[in-house]
């Protein structure tokens, strides 16, 4: 029987790819959100919805301040375009967005 050697490398190298996030466990502490702070948004795309295509009534200072956001990051060079995202109340659906696991949510959260 032939026994399997590990070296440090490769002992490292398993211990790194189980200690990677899983986008499945939705235990798993958010992403750090000091990675890419000092990226640009130069060029990005980004869509804004001011009441996210089935809010009624919007409080004037919370669609201020959402504007607000908006200009300054076109100011900051992306291309920001109003847009609704095209689906109804979700709570119609019976979704508490509070209970759904924060790594669902996550697209940083690949295996």
């Amino acid at each position: 029987m032939m026994m399997a050697m590990m070296t440090v490398v490769t002992f490292a190298r398993v211990s790194a790819t189980m200690a990677r996030p899983d986008r499945r466990d939705g235990l798993q502490p958010p992403p750090d959100g000091r990675i890419g702070l000092e990226a640009s948004v130069r060029g990005l795309r980004i869509a804004y919805s001011g009441k996210f295509g089935y809010v009624k009534n919007v409080g004037p200072e919370i669609a201020a301040a959402a504007r607000t956001a908006a200009g300054r990051i076109t100011e900051l060079g992306a291309i920001v375009e109003e847009k609704d995202p095209g689906f109804g109340d979700p709570r119609s659906l019976g979704i508490n967005w509070a209970s759904v696991p924060r790594g669902t949510l996550s697209s940083q959260s690949t295996p």
